[in-house]
């Protein structure tokens, strides 16, 4: 048998002997200068092999379990996003200067070998800007919003590609905030909202 001092690998040289791994590969450099492959049983996620059975965390809201052949099997899926986790197809609304973008978490697993994790922003928003506060609405909401302007409420609502629409509801201005129709302010237990202003048991405000 012919003994060499080194293998090549990748243009490196190693020393006979020496083992070095690769994902679920195990490389080492035999005494005649080749180099062997061992693959050992487990899953490959960016690099790291994982054994049967293992928990593998691709991001903090995702939780993947390794499986026989190498396939990976979800537990939960879904996105790490700055709004906090995300699961699969939600949508949520995120304010983008003066209005709201709608995103979207694409999570899934190709095959049961490579984890995909992405948000991404749907062309035609779903959400409405409140207009004096960051707040984002979902279309169909309804909601109030008080006009220092006029010390007066009015009724929105958050319409078809995101756009504000005018909605007839029952509300009192009252403190710089609006009180639904037959309710009452937290810190005013003794006034109610009735018929467009404020009544209380001292009489009306």
């Amino acid at each position: 048998m012919t003994y060499a001092d080194h293998c090549l690998w990748q243009g490196k040289r190693k020393t006979p002997g020496e083992s070095w791994a690769l994902g679920c590969k195990v490389h080492n450099c035999g005494d005649d200068g080749k180099v062997n492959t061992v693959i050992k049983e487990g899953c490959k996620v960016d690099g790291t092999c994982y054994e049967l059975d293992d928990l593998v965390k691709p991001n903090a809201c995702s939780a993947l379990k390794c499986g026989l052949n190498g396939i990976l099997g979800d537990i939960k899926i879904g996105c790490d996003t700055s709004e906090g986790c995300k699961k699969n197809k939600e949508i949520w609304g995120k304010i983008d200067g003066e209005s709201c973008v709608t995103e979207k978490c694409i999570a899934r697993l190709v095959r049961g070998k490579r984890f995909i994790s992405k948000v991404e922003s749907l062309a035609r928003s779903k959400h409405c800007k409140e207009k004096n506060a960051d707040v984002c609405h979902r279309r169909g909401t309804n909601w109030y919003e008080y006009d220092s302007e006029e010390d007066k409420c009015h009724g929105i609502k958050c319409g078809v590609r995101g756009r504000r629409q005018l909605k007839r509801m029952k509300a009192c201005a009252f403190d710089g905030q609006c009180i639904p129709f037959g309710q009452s302010p937290k810190d005013k237990p003794g006034c109610l909202c009735a018929r467009g202003r404020m009544v209380c048991s001292t009489g009306p405000i």
